[in-house]
Formats: structure tokens, sequence, C-alpha cells
């Protein structure tokens, strides 16, 4: 059986925000340094991403997934269930940054997405080992599979847009376990504790400012939206609530 802080370090996290790889990233705003590109009121683009969006905040912080884990109320079959299907999503995106770093021109940004992807493969290995499952053990639900099929199609649209169909689950996680609680009695206080940090967030939003110039923002915007659907949807689907209807121009 895994020990406590086995579990701590592999299974809790957002796999984004543990693998976030900073040296790269700064490597990578060294080697490409370009203006970043405020709004007209002195926003930076990944601010105006969140304001944007942040409904959709509202939505996941409503699920009986993290409302479960808020109050600790949430059947840890639930948590498992998301864990296992976390493994299969970690999967699923280790082959998405393979396909990332075969198709990247640029050598920095190359760089920080083979290190993602040499992280994301020994992580996927760890939880899968973890939970002692097969390489093909854990297979995709409906909601799951939508969001590996997303981000599929947006590494196709380049890194920069890849960094942005990052941003969030980097930033919801931390925003979901700051408006928590993380009382003794709880039994996800371990959740609750290892999530609050933005540093992952603001790490991979630097770079995407900083090349705000080279990025569609209504393009970016719908990027963004649509992963906030899919970090929603997975929430809801770990406690078995239907699945939000995506709208089609989303």
């Amino acid at each position: 059986m895994a020990d406590s802080t086995m579990r701590s370090k592999l299974s809790v996290h957002s796999p984004r925000s543990r693998l976030e790889q900073p040296h790269f990233l700064q490597a990578f705003l060294e080697a490409t340094v370009k203006q970043q590109v405020d709004s007209a009121v002195g926003e930076t683009l990944s601010e105006l991403l969140w304001k944007e969006n942040f409904d959709m905040a509202g939505k996941a912080w409503d699920t009986q997934y993290i409302q479960g884990m808020a109050f600790g109320t949430l059947d840890p079959r639930a948590f498992g269930h998301y864990t296992v299907q976390d493994a299969a999503y970690c999967k699923s995106s280790t082959d998405n940054l393979k396909f990332l770093v075969d198709k990247m021109d640029d050598d920095s940004l190359k760089k920080f997405f083979e290190g993602r992807y040499e992280s994301y493969k020994r992580y996927t290995k760890e939880l899968y080992d973890q939970w002692f499952l097969k390489p093909d053990g854990a297979d995709l639900g409906k909601a799951a599979k939508w969001y590996v099929d997303l981000e599929y199609k947006v590494a196709q649209e380049g890194g920069l847009y890849y960094l942005v169909a990052m941003i969030p689950c980097l930033r919801l996680w931390p925003y979901l376990a700051k408006k928590m609680k993380a009382e003794d009695g709880n039994i996800y206080k371990f959740w609750i504790d290892e999530n609050g940090s933005f540093h992952g967030a603001e790490k991979v939003e630097k770079v995407v400012n900083a090349h705000a110039s080279s990025i569609d923002s209504q393009k970016a915007s719908r990027i963004y939206r649509k992963c906030m659907y899919g970090e929603v949807n997975f929430f809801r689907s770990a406690c078995g609530q239907p699945l939000l209807n995506i709208p089609t121009d989303q």
C-alpha cells in the first residue's frame, strides 16, 4: 500500500502545477524577449482571460466533487474515480506533449516542452505504479476524453496556444483550494494544503503575457474557456453529475 507521503506527492496536485519546469520557462523568456502587450485598461492578456472566464470558476466551485472536498464529505470512491481518470488523462497528455515536441521549431520553446514531456512521462509512470494500473489499464471517461482531445487540437495550433490551454488548470486549482478551510478534521486537508499556490500559473502566464503580440486574444479566450469547461466537467464526472453542455461557438 502506498504511504501517505507518496500519496501527497503524487496524487493530489494538478500535474501541471507539479511539473511546471520554471527553469525552462526562464530560458525561454531570456531567449525570446518581446514586449508585453497590455489591454487599454492596463490588464495583461492572462488577467483578461481569467476575468472573461471567471464565471466558470464558480461552476467548478459548485460541483459536488469540489464541495465534497471543501467540507470533507466527498466519498473516497469519487476521489479514487477522479484520480484514476487523472492517470489516464496524464498518459494522453504525455502523448500530446510528445506530438508538440516533435513539431516544435523554436529551440527555446522546444526545450521547455521536452522538459515537460519527460516530467509527464515520469509522473504518469509513478501514478500508474501507485494505483497499481497497467499502462493501458485506465480508460478515459467522456469528460476526460473530451478534454484530452481538445488539448491535442490546441497542440496543433502551436506552443503558445498550448501554454494558454495550460493556464485554466494551473489557476483554477489554487483558486478553489484557497476558498476552502484546511481544517484538521477534513480528510481532504492534504489536497487543500498542497494546491494553494499560484506559482505554476504565474510562470506560464509570464510567458504568455510576454508574447501577447503573437497571440490572437479572441482565439486564446475561446481556448481558455473550453479548457475551463473541461475542468468543470472533469470534476462533475467524478460524482456522476450530468456534464455541462458546451456551446458550439465555445
